[in-house]
């Protein structure tokens, strides 16, 4: 059986791309497909930002924070902690990205003398989940998961 999800997973909007579940036998099919979206490519393309991120000097964090919708989800920040091998942590609001421009207009209006100050005072983290015994299993599906879509690519238009 397959399932070929289509849209959002697309690496590169070009193709017809997307999230695939392929091959899956029949007679264990809905454990099959949820283990198959805990390795979604959506948690593998956190990881490369991340990888990225750190390739370009930054230091491979100790806690990343999270919000929003998936956040409130323990086994969503289990995954992610595990996919990042790095502790996560929730705040203390649903909407990150907005909050956030708040606080850089805080900063920018003269409230706080530094991003950094403005973070301090105003989010609260609360620790969530760290990397598990799956953790290893999700490192090596990632380097298996980097050499997947340029394998496939070619193959994208034919499905």
């Amino acid at each position: 059986m397959r399932l070929r999800l289509t849209g959002g997973y697309a690496m590169d909007k070009a193709d017809g791309s997307g999230t695939m579940l392929f091959d899956l036998a029949s007679r264990d099919w809905p454990g099959e497909v949820l283990e198959a979206l805990r390795i979604d490519p959506a948690w593998m393309r956190l990881r490369d930002g991340l990888d990225l991120m750190i390739e370009t000097g930054m230091p491979a964090p100790g806690v990343i924070r999270a919000s929003g919708g998936g956040a409130a989800s323990p086994l969503w920040r289990q995954v992610l902690a595990d996919v990042l091998g790095a502790e996560i942590a929730t705040v203390d609001t649903a909407e990150g990205a907005a909050f956030g421009a708040g606080l850089l207009a805080a900063v920018g209006a003269g409230w706080f003398p530094t991003v950094e100050a403005a973070a301090a005072a105003l989010v609260t983290a609360t620790p969530a989940a760290v990397p598990g015994p799956d953790a290893p299993r999700y490192a090596e599906v990632h380097a298996i998961y980097r050499g997947l879509y340029p394998a496939l690519a070619p193959l994208f238009q034919r499905m």
